[in-house]
């Protein structure tokens, strides 16, 4: 039995949706420790759900078609971000601090999906409008943990 197979068939569970009502299919499956992700794919979407062995999950969706006003630019929408700007009481508190076990791992990926079913169906479905805006909370985000990593938001070089 692989490593990632747990993750493999509850991911497929969970995200069945993706397959029934916005006509995904799987992609890819990449699958090297310490980590798997598995892209779905339709026309104009990807959905990854990637698992860091014992360390992070998390899901990313990306336009497979250019978004007008952002050319040229790489375009990944953290649901994470998203659940921030959409539907901020469905953020999990203290994910981080959970062990990965079976169930915490079903759990998190049946939150996701549901999330993602809940607040993304335009973003899934192709309509990418959203991304300036979550793409602003993303780069705000990012100041933040440079700013507690390094002690400043931006990497100074000599």
């Amino acid at each position: 039995m692989n490593t990632f197979d747990f993750f493999k068939k509850t991911t497929v569970e969970a995200f069945s949706f993706l397959a029934e009502d916005y006509g995904f299919h799987i992609a890819s499956i990449f699958d090297q420790m310490p980590e798997c992700a598995i892209e779905y794919r339709n026309e104009t979407t990807a959905v990854v759900i990637t698992y860091e062995w014992e360390s992070e999950l998390w899901l990313v969706l990306k336009p497979l078609k250019p978004v007008p006003g952002r050319a040229g630019k790489s375009e990944v929408i953290g649901l994470d971000s998203l659940i921030s700007l959409r539907c901020p009481e469905k953020v999990e508190p203290n994910r981080g601090a959970q062990r990965w076990t079976r169930t915490a791992i079903e759990k998190q990926l049946f939150h996701q999906a549901a999330v993602l079913k809940e607040c993304a169906t335009d973003i899934v479905a192709g309509d990418f409008r959203v991304l300036p805006e979550v793409k602003r909370l993303q780069d705000i985000a990012k100041q933040k943990r440079d700013r507690a990593l390094y002690g400043s938001s931006k990497l100074h070089s000599k």
